[in-house]
């Protein structure tokens, strides 16, 4: 339930969740490295970005496999072969074409990162909390396993991504 109402609303009512699977959600979002306060401002009053609830590694693969450059491709072959840690060679590799960077920068403040700065930090230094990296679909799974709710996130970053293209032909 947990699931299908933030996915639905990207936040959640305080009282549609009972005190026990709070505790639950609390540990669970722990685990993953996200404070209490962190879990309860987002579920409960904030609300997630559509690449927190993807989660970091998600977008950086779609945006690559969306673009189809040489370096994107060398990248996608260094995360495989790393295991999927970065450690900031995204960045880098979105740097060797021209126009990649801020066409990357105009997709993420389509995805709830809007600032450029914010996004050259986190995403040159490759240094996020878990929760970010895996995004909070994909813990909330695992809290709700038998949940058949449906999240397709590679379609709902396609319609971001074309939403993005057309921004650049319009600039």
């Amino acid at each position: 339930m947990i699931l299908q109402n933030l996915i639905r609303e990207k936040r959640l009512q305080s009282s549609d969740v009972s005190v026990i699977d709070k505790e639950k959600l609390y540990s669970l979002m722990e685990k993953y490295g996200a404070s209490r306060g962190f879990t309860y401002d987002r579920f409960f009053k904030e609300g997630f970005r559509l690449w927190e609830l993807v989660g970091a590694d998600f977008v950086k693969d779609f945006f690559l496999r969306s673009n189809q450059k040489k370096a994107v491709l060398d990248y996608l072959n260094v995360l495989r072969l790393n295991g999927g840690s970065g450690d900031g060679w995204f960045w880098t590799a979105i740097g060797e074409e021209w126009g990649l960077r801020a066409s990357f920068k105009n997709f993420m403040a389509l995805l709830g990162m809007l600032s450029d700065v914010t996004i050259q930090k986190r995403f040159s230094s490759d240094n996020w909390k878990e929760f970010e990296r895996i995004g909070i679909v994909a813990i909330l799974r695992e809290l709700e396993p038998s949940s058949d709710v449906s999240f397709d996130a590679e379609q709902m970053l396609e319609e971001v991504w074309q939403q993005s293209l057309s921004n650049r032909c319009v600039k």
